[in-house]
């Protein structure tokens, strides 16, 4: 009902809603902080600093700040399941450790959809190597050669992608994916070459 009143924009009824916090984020559980804060170890253990979270606005709307380039610490006051849509950004130079985070957090919450943040080079290496989307201005997916770019130089296969491998991270990232393709990258630095294709809800 809530997403109905949410489409069709019935202001009396979301008020309604609203007021007794019904379809509104709640405090987080405690299985949600050991989320966040498995997710904050992985990304340090990477060399970056994660952040996550929304920021409510004045319409009562939920807008993703890390769009716009603020930088928003962790939130833990929100209930990851009452979430559409649950915005990660990576600051670091470890995008292969950060996607083993990413990859955490998606099996933590499957029928939500994960948005990478930021428009930077790691970022987008991030949402090839995780198959989610780059939420860039132009909204695209982002492509296979701007993987390559990332991991060639001058036409050539470059070693660059060892510079941002954390050896103490792999291992704990691969602790907790059963993923062989993703094992694979973190081992052996090799970036997938295929392009994921959707719509803006995705995943």
């Amino acid at each position: 009902m809530y997403v109905f009143a949410k489409i069709f924009k019935v202001k009396w009824f979301i008020e309604i809603m609203d007021y007794f916090a019904i379809g509104r984020l709640q405090p987080a559980h405690e299985e949600h902080r050991e989320l966040l804060e498995l997710v904050t170890s992985l990304a340090d253990k990477a060399g970056g600093k994660a952040y996550l979270g929304l920021i409510e606005t004045k319409r009562r709307d939920w807008y993703n700040p890390l769009s716009y380039g603020e930088r928003v610490e962790i939130i833990d006051n929100f209930d990851i399941c009452g979430l559409d849509i649950f915005p990660i950004a990576f600051d670091g130079k470890n995008p292969v450790a950060m996607a083993g985070a990413l990859k955490v957090v998606k099996d933590k919450i499957p029928n939500h959809s994960v948005y990478i943040t930021a428009d930077n080079g790691y970022n987008k290496i991030l949402a090839q190597l995780t198959g989610y989307r780059h939420e860039s201005r132009g909204r695209r997916n982002i492509s296979s050669s701007d993987v390559r770019r990332a991991f060639f130089e001058n036409g050539e296969e470059s070693d660059a992608w060892k510079k941002y491998v954390v050896p103490e991270s792999v291992d704990t990232i691969a602790k907790h994916l059963k993923n062989d393709t993703i094992y694979k990258i973190l081992r052996e630095g090799e970036p997938s070459g295929r392009r994921r294709k959707g719509s803006v809800k995705f995943l």
